[in-house]
This record gives C-alpha cells, structure tokens and sequence, in this order.
C-alpha cells in the first residue's frame, strides 16, 4: 500500500523541490536538482543521482531504478516486471519504448537493463528482459521499432513438443544499431560495431565495422540436435522447457 501510495504521489504532485523532500520522506534516495515529471513510479527502491531527470506520463514498475548522474528518462515510456533498470552517467531512455518481463515461473533468475556512459536507447522500441540486457558506453539503439529478445521458441516438426531459447544480449562501446533491427537471444555484439536499419542479429558479431541486411535464405533445423546443444535450465519453478545459449 506504501508504494503504491508513493506512486499515486508521483503522478499527481507537480515537479518541485517539495516533491523530492516528500519522497526522500519515503525512502527514495535523491540527489540535488532531479526532476521527477507526472509519471506512475511503482518501485520498491530508487536511487536517483544529481541531475538525473524522469519525465511525464511514464508507468515504471520494476523492484529497483539507480540513475547516475545526468541520466534521464523522456516521456511516455512503460517499464514493467522484476527487471533492475541501471543508467549510468549521462544514459538515456527517449520515448515511447515498451520493456517488459514476465513475472515467475514464466521468468527466473534475476535481470537487468543496464545502460553505460552516453549511451541511449531513442523511441518506441520494445525490449524484452527475459534475460539480463547490458549495453556499453556510447552506444544507440537508434531510430525507431528495433526489438530486443531475450527468448525464443524451437518447435518439433511434428506434435506440440518445444522448448524455450532464454540468452542474455550483451551490446558493447560505440555500437550503432540502426531502425528495425531485431537482435535473438545469446547475442554478443563487441566494440565499433555500427548496424544497418532492417538487419536480424542472429549470431554474434565480434568484427569491428559495418553490417547490413542480407536476404532471406533458408538453413536446416533438427529438432533434437537444437536442443542437446544448449544449456538446459534446471529449475522446479519454471513452467516448460527452457536452454540458457550462451554467447
């Protein structure tokens, strides 16, 4: 009841420096000159950094938010499920982006978005945190509409069988990805990479330079030998069959 009451708050008390004193009231760590907008803030810890800013109209309902100094979220972002969201110095969430995780036992382990120094993620993207998602610093997940996976599906050719691909994406320093990009789970893309609009990221990229779209092409998939080669993940509280793939 306390934190939704704090949430209720948030949303409906203008920005002032009397807003911050209450919340500091609440538990909320808060730094000099943070600007918190109308935005539905429903987190069981915050720290906020000098000059960090959170602007209107953004539903964030996550266990943990930290933003180091001059981080900031822009506007009508909606952050939901246990996913520790990090923005170090001067990172940035912009507009209109969806991430989500679901709750367990669709979800396990522990995830976090962690976004480095200078780095951005700009609007309406949808990030899923099945898994952890870390990107380096002064890195963009830029333009609009790319998609981030974290989990994937490879079914049997025949019957109901499947089983659940979970991978953790790793984005590292001065990457570029451009609009409508989708990237898979268990992808590691290193340093000085930049990343044509349209492209799918199916496997690892480790080359510093540029990539673009390739056409559609066909591979083979057997089933079984899908499944043996991943990580299986053992636990009573998950609900089907899952892998972890590794970069």
């Amino acid at each position: 009841m306390k934190i939704k009451s704090i949430a209720f708050f948030c949303f409906i008390f203008p920005p002032s420096k009397i807003k911050n004193y209450i919340l500091k009231l609440f538990g909320w760590k808060i730094a000099n000159d943070v600007y918190i907008g109308f935005s539905y803030i429903l987190t069981s810890k915050v720290d906020l950094y000098d000059n960090t800013r959170i602007g209107h109209f953004n539903f964030i309902n996550s266990p943990y938010l930290k933003m180091k100094s001059k981080a900031y979220i822009q506007n009508l972002n909606r952050i939901t499920g246990p996913i520790y969201i990090v923005l170090n110095d001067s990172a940035a969430i912009g507009n209109m982006n969806t991430i989500k995780r679901a709750n367990p036992p669709i979800s396990w382990g522990k995830s976090v978005l962690k976004i480095g120094f200078g780095s951005k993620i700009t609007s309406k993207h949808t990030i899923d945190c099945t898994r952890p998602i870390y990107i380096g610093e002064h890195s963009i997940l830029a333009g609009e509409s790319s998609q981030l996976w974290t989990h994937g599906y490879i079914h049997n050719s025949t019957g109901k069988d499947r089983f659940r691909i979970d991978g953790s994406i790793k984005i590292g320093n001065n990457v570029y990805i451009g609009s409508a990009t989708v990237i898979n789970p268990g992808i590691c893309i290193s340093d000085a990479i930049t990343i044509g609009s349209h492209a799918t990221i199916a496997k690892s990229l480790q080359k510093p330079g540029l990539y673009a779209n390739q056409s559609l092409r066909h591979i083979p998939l057997d089933y079984d030998e899908a499944y043996k080669k991943y990580t299986k993940v053992r636990s009573k509280k998950i609900i089907e069959k899952i892998v972890h793939k590794k970069c």
